[in-house]
């Protein structure tokens, strides 16, 4: 099939910035996609100026708020929890523990679905309780790897997220850690909050390795990558 090239040029910048949010000023993509500043500006102007880019406070290109837009007419939550939710009961039964499924909104966190086991103490919760990114472990890894920054208070009781791609995050009042790991380019993020007297660093390492695992799988299902530098 012939495509038009520079329709398939601003996929594939679409695309690439998704996969890595908040990573690439002009220059850093024009070296990325071998493409030259002054043409990829024109692009990235004309996608600035319809709301499909825009920069974070660093500088930094991620998608505008116009593809959010878009994405409403096509129910993208209810095709997120298909795609997810097989993973979160595979997660469920190898653990023995409640997945989390959350997508973030501003800086609020909005948790769609859930996986829980059928033992009698669990820790729960209830699908559609919105929080501050900040109180959570999905907000956190989330808005860390788009770029944004975090405030120092909201950091204390964190892992080094930015090293070890995972927020581990204790929660005092519930005597317990949140783990997260961030889905599909920073789109959402599932977690688990284990009580401390179960925590143990390899238990930890276990998890993020599934968890990591289907974010994976999610990535290959739905990545169909063009060439920037393909002739038509």
């Amino acid at each position: 099939m012939k495509t038009i090239q520079s329709v398939d040029r601003t996929v594939t910048l679409l695309d690439t910035i998704a996969q890595h949010p908040g990573e690439y000023t002009l220059s850093e993509l024009s070296r990325v996609l071998n493409l030259p500043v002054t043409t990829l500006h024109g692009f990235c102007a004309t996608l600035e100026y319809w709301k499909l880019l825009q920069k974070n406070e660093s500088g930094r290109f991620i998608l505008g708020y116009r593809l959010f837009h878009y994405s409403l007419s096509f129910n993208a939550e209810q095709q997120l929890i298909a795609s997810v939710h097989p993973y979160l009961v595979s997660l469920t039964r190898q653990f023995n523990e409640t997945f989390h499924l959350g997508i973030v909104r501003d800086d609020k966190v909005i948790y769609i679905d859930k996986s829980e086991p059928s033992k009698p103490y669990r820790m729960t919760s209830v699908v559609g309780n919105m929080d501050e990114y900040y109180n959570s472990a999905i907000g956190m890894i989330v808005l860390a790897g788009r770029g944004s920054l975090i405030p120092a208070e909201h950091l204390k009781n964190c892992n080094d997220m930015q090293r070890d791609g995972y927020c581990l995050k204790f929660e005092s009042e519930m005597d317990a850690y949140c783990l997260a790991v961030a889905l599909l380019g920073n789109t959402a993020g599932i977690n688990i909050v284990l009580p401390r007297h179960r925590y143990t660093p390899f238990l930890c390492q276990q998890i993020v390795d599934a968890m990591r695992a289907v974010d994976k799988a999610l990535l290959e299902e739905s990545r169909y990558p063009l060439s920037w530098s393909q002739n038509k």
